[in-house]
């Protein structure tokens, strides 16, 4: 439970860094910063979220195989995994 909580701990705090990010993005544009920059900040903002979404991702295949495959529960959690990997991969 406490490595859960580290890791919930550890995804909110990137979360709050990339909302930096995207608020440092905007004051950029505010200030009239180049093209190449912002387009900088944004590859490291998205870079970030795809951070996010591997530790989301990693999590949910360690609680599932941590929880073990019963043969009656196998078949809707291999569909769990197989819809969230197609939605982590949808965002690279």
């Amino acid at each position: 439970m406490k490595k859960q909580q580290s890791t919930e701990q550890n995804l909110k705090s990137r979360l709050h860094k990339i909302v930096g990010q995207l608020q440092g993005i905007d004051k950029m544009l505010d200030k009239g910063a180049s093209s190449e920059e912002i387009l900088v900040q944004l590859n490291a903002a998205r870079s970030a979220l795809l951070s996010c979404g591997k530790i989301v991702l990693e999590g949910q295949i360690k609680d599932s195989l941590a929880n073990g495959l019963e043969p009656e529960d196998a078949k809707a959690i291999v569909e769990r995994l197989t819809t969230s990997v197609e939605r982590f991969s949808s965002m690279m």
